[in-house]
């Protein structure tokens, strides 16, 4: 990964260098310094350059991630990131078993015990629902509409980083989501112990 984003940083930094020898300079830095610490730089330069706001050199570096057992209504809002990739664990082909369905209820949900209660009234009788479906015929991607968006699901992302950033900002804050929020706070927890440069400047922001 690291040497694919180092020629991408590459073509863009050369043109920002035009005064000097950008070969000469990057072959001094690298033998004093390393690689590792040259893709720093560059990374570095980037967010200098991103504060001038010209994010684009963001959008060359990508990061995968995968996100376990979140709720059908949390990745929902995920996948309105337009700018991303994303592969959904299917209902049709990962057919759920009845018996051992998993969701993930919001805390005030939680928290009030009659409407818990009739909540789990329902979700009690959802697997002796797609058992009589399955044994009417019913195909998995029939029987999966009327499942509850509250049923867990996994997804595989890959987003560069402008729009990790932009993801970010909007999820990180109060008016997200709980769940939503919880893995978009989880992923920049990760993202600054491995790249601080990038997300510091946003950390103001999240709440």
């Amino acid at each position: 990964t690291k040497n694919r984003l180092l020629t991408k940083f590459d073509e863009y930094f050369k043109v920002l260098m035009d005064d000097k020898s950008f070969e000469e300079f990057k072959a001094k830095f690298i033998a004093e310094k390393g690689i590792e610490h040259f893709c720093d730089f560059l990374y570095k330069c980037s967010f200098i350059k991103a504060h001038l706001n010209h994010e684009s050199p963001f959008e060359h570096g990508v990061i995968t991630y995968r996100i376990t057992h979140a709720s059908r209504a949390c990745l929902n809002q995920l996948v309105r990131c337009r700018i991303a990739s994303y592969s959904q664990m299917s209902q049709r082909y990962c057919a759920e078993d009845p018996k051992s369905i998993d969701v993930v209820l919001p805390k005030a949900i939680l928290e009030n015990k009659e409407v818990f209660q009739d909540v789990t009234h329902y979700l009690y009788q959802l697997p002796e629902l797609i058992e009589k479906m399955k044994k009417a015929g019913i195909k998995n991607e029939d029987i999966r509409t009327v499942f509850p968006n509250a049923m867990c699901s996994d997804i595989v992302v890959t987003m560069n980083l402008r729009e990790i950033k932009h993801f970010l900002e909007l999820r990180t804050t109060s008016h997200a989501q709980t769940e939503i929020r919880y893995i978009a706070n989880d992923l920049r927890t990760k993202l600054i112990n491995y790249m601080p440069f990038i997300w510091s400047d946003i950390g103001d922001k999240v709440e």
